[in-house]
This record gives structure tokens, C-alpha cells and sequence, in this order.
């Protein structure tokens, strides 16, 4: 508060008392960095604000590739399995068929895709790599249409059901060895996220119907070639949803489409294999017991040589299996997880399903 005297004293500096006064007058220099101010203010508030644009674009694509990974997921595999499980001509025994057709294409194709990384140590291309996509998600709708119609023939052998099946973990198989590696390398990365939930929720979606099928394990309440017409449907939709991705261009990165664009092919980022000149190093350091020298006239350098091309020449054949150090230890386990999965728990599980229902 202001005392009598201080009030007397602003009285006489300002001609009165007791009143609110104006502000002084601002120079131009000082209104102008003021509205910079308050522009840059409202811009960060801008950039901060949601935009609901791109959110709706977002949720868009994240539906366009879940439907992606529903084509080519795992639906004739466990359309085959509901199968097993749900149709007395079929029963257990047909379970622990399938799931072993199902572990040999599987070996076999991983050793295939094995040597086609060390021999060939070439990556397919962009083109070649969404037709591959295209290729499994028709095989996948023509598969389940098959199944609708003629599961039941040539029985107690069921020729159909055997190629289904080989077919159907062929399909599942090279989603993981093409389709993911695609869609991480070319496509945003967080699309793998939708293409991966649609390969589950094929599981989800056969189970679900599979139980309402057949609630009292004794009896279907619903024909199986109505549930597979189903599972048709949802590959198809699956399929247009690819069709459009690739005609609109849909998640692909900036560096990709601009490639494209300009009517070239993109290239994935690859692991550098060392030229000569280093080499020739190399060989030197082995020479030198580790040490860095520029020149060597020791006989065995020759030798050395040699031997380091060989070692670059693995590096080169491998260099398609190549991750980040940081990575090595989930890519490690990741393949432990899924022979405890897929190869003991899931095999044991349903075969004693099986026997116990």
C-alpha cells in the first residue's frame, strides 16, 4: 500500500493520484517484435495441436494393412486345424498330420530361403517383392474356396486337404521371409504392427467361429463350407486392400516414393562389403599380429590375402542376414520363442485338445 506521502510524491510525478495510468507509447520497433512474438507463439501452438487429419489418415492405413495381413496370415492353416477339430471324418489323427506337413514346409522352405541368401546373396526388388505379396494373398482366397468346395474328396486320404495344407504354411512361411521384411524396409516401419495383429487375427477370427461351429463338440451347428466362404471373404478383402496400397502408392516412405516417381527402382539399405583396399589391410594387420602397418613383404601375406577374401566373401554371401549389434540378442531369441511355441506347446496343446474334447 501507499502511504499519504507516497501519494503526494506520485501527484506531483505524474499529475495524480490514486488513478490507474496508461501505458507509455510503444516505439514501432518494440509492436513489431511483439506480433513476432505472439506469431511464433500461435505457430508452436499450432504444432503442438493434434491434427485430426493425419490422425484419420493414420487410422486408415493402419485398417488397410490390417486387412493386408488377414489376406496372407495364417487362415487356411487354421481353417485346416477347425477343420480337424470340428469334423468327425477327420479327428485327431488329421491334427497331428497337419501340424507335421505343416513343420516339414516349413524346414524346407527355411533351408530354401537359406541358400538363396548365401548362394544368390541378392535381394529380390521392390516390384517383384509386392507381386510376391499379391501372388500369396489370390493363393491364399483361391486355397479357402478350394476347401469350401471339396475338403471332403478322395477320402480317407484327402488328397485336398494335404495340398491345402502345404500350400496354406507356404503362405504363412513367406509372409514372414518377404512380406515383413518388405513392409519394414519400403513402407513406414510401424505398418509391420497392423500386418502382424491381421496375421493373428486370423487365429482369433477361426477360433471364435470354430467354438460357435461346434459348442458341444459332438455336433455342427453350422456346415464347415460356410465358415470357409467366410474366411474367403476376409482374404479378399484383404486382397482389394493391397490392390489399392500398391495403385495409391499408401505408407510408402519419402525417399521410396520420390525413387518411384522418378521411374526408378528403390534400394534397401544394405551392409557395405569391404573393397581391396581394405583388404589389403586387413591382410596386413594379420601380418603384423594386429598391428596397423601400410606395407609387408612377409611370404605368407599372399596367404593372408587369401584368407581374407575368403572371410569377405562369407560377409558378402550373409550380408542379407546382416542386423545391428543391439539387435543380435532378439534376433536370437525371437527364433527360440517360436520352436518353444509353435513346434512343442502348440503341437502338444492341440493334439491333447484333441483327445480329451
Amino acid at each position: 500500500r501507499l502511504g499519504s506521502g507516497d501519494c503526494e510524491a506520485q501527484a506531483r510525478t505524474r499529475g495524480t493520484c490514486g488513478r490507474a495510468q496508461p501505458p507509455p507509447p510503444r516505439s514501432a520497433a518494440m509492436a513489431t517484435r511483439s506480433g513476432a512474438a505472439d506469431a511464433s507463439c500461435a505457430a508452436a501452438a499450432a504444432k503442438g495441436a493434434p491434427e485430426p487429419a493425419k490422425t484419420g489418415e493414420c487410422f486408415v492405413m493402419y485398417v488397410a494393412f490390417f486387412f493386408v495381413g488377414i489376406g496372407c496370415g495364417w487362415f487356411p492353416c487354421d481353417a485346416i486345424l477347425n477343420l480337424c477339430l470340428n469334423e468327425p471324418s477327420l479327428g485327431g489323427i488329421w491334427m497331428a498330420r497337419a501340424l507335421l506337413i505343416g513343420g516339414i514346409t516349413g524346414v524346407v522352405e527355411g533351408v530354401l530361403y537359406l541358400i538363396y541368401v548365401v548362394i544368390l546373396a541378392k535381394p529380390f526388388s521392390f516390384r517383384v517383392m509386392q507381386r510376391v505379396a499379391t501372388v500369396l494373398i489370390g493363393m491364399c482366397v483361391v486355397e479357402l474356396f478350394v476347401l469350401a468346395g471339396f475338403w471332403q474328396v478322395g477320402a480317407p486320404h484327402h488328397p485336398v486337404m494335404v495340398i491345402a495344407t502345404i500350400l496354406g504354411y507356404f503362405v504363412a512361411n513367406t509372409t514372414y521371409l518377404l512380406l515383413f521384411p518388405m513392409i519394414a524396409t519400403y513402407y513406414g516401419g510401424w505398418l509391420v504392427a497392423p500386418v502382424r495383429t491381421g496375421t493373428d487375427m486370423s487365429t482369433v477370427i477361426t477360433a471364435f467361429l470354430g467354438e460357435a461351429q461346434n459348442p458341444s463338440g459332438a455336433h455342427n451347428v453350422v456346415p464347415s463350407w460356410t465358415l470357409l466362404v467366410c474366411y474367403a471373404a476376409a482374404a479378399m478383402a484383404g486382397m482389394a486392400s493391397w490392390l489399392v496400397i500398391m495403385r495409391r502408392g499408401t505408407g510408402l516412405r519419402a525417399e521410396v516414393a520420390e525413387a518411384l516417381a522418378g521411374g526408378k527402382s528403390p534400394a534397401p539399405a544394405r551392409a557395405r562389403v569391404d573393397t581391396t583396399e581394405s583388404l589389403e589391410l586387413g591382410a596386413a594387420q594379420a601380418a603384423s599380429g594386429g598391428a596397423v602397418v601400410e606395407h609387408s613383404d612377409d611370404s605368407s601375406t599372399p596367404a593372408l590375402w587369401a584368407r581374407a577374401r575368403v572371410v569377405e566373401a562369407v560377409r558378402q554371401r550373409l550380408s542379407l542376414m546382416w542386423c545391428p549389434r543391439q539387435l543380435l540378442v532378439p534376433v536370437l531369441v525371437g527364433p527360440f520363442v517360436d520352436f518353444v511355441q509353435w513346434g512343442l506347446i502348440a503341437s502338444f496343446g492341440d493334439i491333447g485338445a484333441a483327445m480329451t474334447d
